[in-house]
């Protein structure tokens, strides 16, 4: 059998989405509640032709993700700092056994149908393929190692950043110069659009995917000895409750992500909360995309006593970003700091890493407004 190797890049969003930090590891970034974009990525690399994975992320991710893939043992999979310059990359090309090569952007968030990768792979002989899922292109590669070496030599001009390679293979290699699409099976679940994100994460309380795709997905067998609790005073209906979570208030519609806490008097309804949130009490959040927390230093709540956030009978669009945040959804970007007694009425964003003092003079933020931090998207 000729294996080949798969290329996983960490590429943070692209920057016009709004709610992810800057450098936002994709690989990283949550999603149904207990797992990651990489567990994506790696169970659709599961098939017998593929040899080595290697994972290309930021330097300063890197021992984040090494800790998180212990748990992908089984296949073992190399990390590479990904700001490399062409030569380090094309060592690691040429050093390779393997005569074909998978080119696999995580930030594109689907489940694949391995088998069909191999039905199509047969197909890139001497070409270089650019897969579709869905009919929908996909950054997402497959090439025979000469082919992908001559093009990197012959590109070299292009390159505008040494530093920024990794990030240049794809746009300005990869992407003008495929010579075929072929459409693979499987379902897109994100693809730059904060709208598919928070809607995607809220159909697995439905079960509108297939069951095949979601069956493969648990496959991977993500285990928390941190068991989640709803207390006496909690109340869940129709909902997704992940590990190591604690639910003393109202949650319906709702997906929880692993380390949230929902305290007393407070309702979360059709509304995706994401990892290490703190809600406080007699908080009231609807129709929500909540970002995760991935700061060190947690203070007591990251949304605030008393607050207000979205509304369940609305179609306010953003201003800002009307084709992203609309049909009455509400972001909070990651890295939230809500104070006290905030309103923020349905439509609006809330920019990344955005700290309570810059609430100052501003309880209420009405329809379709945005307030963002040191980082405007």
């Amino acid at each position: 059998m000729e294996l080949f190797d798969s290329l996983l890049f960490d590429f943070e969003p692209s920057e016009k989405m709004p709610g992810f930090s800057p450098k936002c590891s994709s690989a990283l970034f949550p999603f149904w509640g207990e797992y990651r974009f990489i567990d994506f990525a790696l169970l659709n690399t599961d098939f017998p032709s593929c040899g080595r994975r290697l994972i290309f992320c930021r330097k300063e991710n890197i021992r984040q993700l090494s800790s998180y893939s212990i748990k992908w043992k089984q296949y073992a999979p190399e990390l590479h700092p990904l700001e490399l310059d062409i030569s380090a990359f094309m060592e690691i090309i040429k050093s390779s056994q393997a005569e074909h090569f998978l080119l696999y952007n995580i930030a594109f968030l689907a489940i694949l149908n391995p088998v069909d990768i191999e039905r199509v792979k047969g197909n890139g002989k001497n070409r270089l393929l650019k897969f579709t899922v869905e009919e929908i292109p996909a950054d997402i590669y497959f090439i025979d190692k000469k082919k992908l070496i001559s093009m990197i030599e012959d590109s070299r001009s292009l390159i505008s950043s040494r530093e920024l390679f990794t990030k240049d293979l794809f746009s300005k290699i990869l992407l003008p110069f495929f010579d075929k699409m072929e459409n693979i099976e499987g379902k897109v679940l994100f693809q730059n659009s904060i709208l598919q994100l928070y809607r995607e994460n809220l159909n697995i309380i439905s079960k509108s995917i297939s069951s095949a795709f979601t069956n493969r997905i648990k496959s991977i067998g993500i285990t928390s000895d941190k068991e989640s609790i709803i207390s006496q005073k909690g109340w869940v209906k129709n909902s997704v409750i992940s590990s190591n979570t604690r639910i003393d208030g109202y949650v319906e519609n709702s997906v929880i992500f692993p380390g949230v806490h929902i305290k007393e008097d407070s309702h979360v309804i059709n509304s995706v909360v994401m990892n290490q949130n703190q809600i406080g009490k007699k908080v009231r959040i609807k129709n929500t995309l909540l970002f995760p927390f991935t700061g060190d230093n947690i203070s007591s709540h990251t949304v605030g006593e008393n607050s207000v956030i979205g509304s369940l009978s609305s179609s306010s669009v953003n201003s800002d970003y009307p084709e992203q945040i609309k049909d009455g959804l509400t972001v909070i970007g990651m890295n939230p700091n809500i104070p006290d007694n905030t309103v923020i009425e349905s439509g609006c964003l809330v920019g990344p890493d955005v700290s309570s003092a810059m609430f100052k003079n501003r309880k209420k933020l009405r329809k379709g407004s945005s307030l963002y931090g040191n980082y405007k998207m």
